[in-house]
């Protein structure tokens, strides 16, 4: 992040992330937090609670044995709204679907690397003063949303956190009206 933001000449900039990006923004924010203005995070994962165990086991059996295209594709339905579904198949969210799909089987993460988890320290970032927003999916299939909202408020409370209704892992293409209207309140953009 460091290296981006020093090509473009930017000394701090917003950061918007989604899922396990969430968790590395925010790991960002608390190494460098002079360079970050403010700090939206869509469906969060893995910064203050595990995934629920019974999703974690279904997805492990379903994706991780033997991965293939296919298996990916269950794993991305499973974290939309069903109502929704039917948009990850075109523009504009189709070539992110396809990403999703063919990386998946193949991606090998290193045991060395930091891995989200519920042990994140994040009174720092509560301390930081960084504007924080943060759209929890009430219906999140890896999550439980109402309880991962109160945990957010407990631990950020300075933070706007939002219970989203009718929405999934996915809360950007579930909610896709609200998440760009919050997104630009938050950002300051019309």
């Amino acid at each position: 992040m460091d290296e981006v933001l020093d090509a473009l000449d930017v000394d701090h900039a917003p950061i918007v992330a989604a899922s396990f990006g969430a968790w590395m923004a925010m790991q960002y924010c608390l190494a460098r937090p002079q360079r970050v203005a403010r700090l939206a995070m869509l469906a969060p994962a893995g910064i203050v609670g595990l995934f629920r165990i019974k999703w974690l086991l279904t997805n492990t059996v379903k994706t991780q044995i033997s991965p293939n295209t296919t298996k990916a594709q269950w794993m991305l339905d499973s974290i939309v709204m069903e109502r929704t579904r039917s948009q990850l198949r075109i523009d504009p969210w189709r070539p992110v679907a396809e990403q999703f799909i063919f990386g998946t089987p193949n991606f090998r993460r290193s045991l060395r690397e930091p891995l989200p988890g519920m042990r994140c320290n994040i009174a720092p970032l509560a301390a930081s003063g960084i504007p924080v927003l943060a759209l929890i999916p009430r219906n999140e299939t890896g999550h439980d949303g109402p309880k991962m909202a109160r945990r957010y408020r407990q631990r950020l409370p300075h933070a706007q956190v939002e219970l989203v209704d009718d929405s999934n892992h996915l809360v950007f293409i579930d909610q896709t009206d609200l998440v760009t209207d919050r997104l630009q309140t938050f950002l300051g953009v019309a």
